[in-house]
């Protein structure tokens, strides 16, 4: 009898201890998933089509941001989407955002989804609006 009482009487600051570790994992994925997103957006703005990459066997130095890394997916994203895959970065950032506030992140499987497809659409529409090569783009404009 003595037992049961004192599990039902547990600590209040083990019930802080254990939301303040789930808040901190929150502001820690965060962080990561911001610090990911802006890394993409510096590898794709830093994109330089002369860079050693899948398309592309230079022999110079890589003038991406992010070193080969950054400019291997780069090419690799600007080969797959084109310039489609620039408003695809909007929600990794809200995602943050929402993480970062503790907010609900909602249907985001379905939002991910519907990022996805809109991007394929766009993809499609921006290659039909300028057919063929673009200098500076390994696929053109989608």
């Amino acid at each position: 009898m003595a037992s049961g009482s004192m599990a039902a009487s547990r600590p209040v600051w083990r019930d802080r201890l254990q939301a303040a570790a789930r808040r901190s994992g929150a502001i820690a994925a965060a962080a990561a998933l911001a610090m990911a997103t802006m890394a993409l957006i510096f590898a794709l703005a830093s994109y330089q089509m002369m860079d050693n990459a899948l398309n592309t066997a230079a022999g110079g130095p890589t003038r991406n941001l992010l070193g080969p890394v950054g400019a291997w997916t780069a090419d690799i994203l600007f080969t797959l989407f084109g310039r489609a895959i620039w408003p695809a970065l909007a929600l990794p950032a809200l995602l943050s955002v929402r993480f970062w506030r503790g907010s609900r992140l909602g249907h985001w499987k379905r939002g991910l989804l519907l990022m996805a497809l809109a991007v394929v659409v766009l993809d499609i529409a921006l290659a039909l609006f300028r057919p063929g090569a673009v200098s500076g783009l390994p696929a053109g404009w989608g």
